[in-house]
Order: structure tokens, then sequence, then C-alpha cells
């Protein structure tokens, strides 16, 4: 699976095909979730956990490759000292999101 992922890498319109091919499959679900003759709120209830249940797994995939990044990295997730989130953080901080003790 991780080979099929690092394909958008080496091409960036597989990364697009993939999200309209996400998009589709999650637009299918409500459909049929909302096929079902049962009463609103279930399918409701039943299409938000089952997106966030998706969700979960995509995000849980990202995070993951990013601590594997962190992790190589020199930096080892200093966000101070990191050339790529050093800003960032800098404006969280400016912002009162993290607070220095």
């Amino acid at each position: 699976m991780a080979n099929i992922m690092r394909l958008s890498e080496k091409f960036p319109y597989v990364k697009i095909v993939t999200k309209i091919c996400m998009g589709a499959g999650l637009s299918f679900i409500l459909m049929g979730i909302f096929a079902l003759k049962i009463h609103l709120i279930i399918k409701i209830f039943l299409f938000l956990n089952i997106y966030g249940t998706i969700s979960s797994i995509f995000g849980l995939y990202r995070m993951n490759n990013l601590q594997k990044v962190c992790r190589t990295c020199e930096y080892k997730a200093n966000w101070k000292q990191c050339d790529g989130f050093k800003e960032i953080y800098q404006r969280l901080r400016d912002h009162g999101f993290i607070r220095e003790k």
C-alpha cells in the first residue's frame, strides 16, 4: 500500500485522480445510506460514523507519514528550530495558540 501512495510524488496527476475517486466513493456511500428505508436520524448518524471513520484513517495515515519524516530529520520535531515549521510555530505563538514556559 505504501508504494501506491508514493506514486503521487513521481506522478502529480495520480493525486488528483485519487482525490476524485475518494470523493466519488464517499458520494456513493452517502447515496447508498440515504437510499435505505430507515429513519432520517439513523441515516445521518450512520453517515457521520462512516465519514468520521474514513477521515480518521486518512488523518492517522498523514500523521504517521509526518512523524516518519520528523524522526529522520536533524531537528527531531523541534518546531522552534526546524526550517520547515519555524514560521508556522512563530505565527501560532504570536496569536496565542502556543504559550512559552
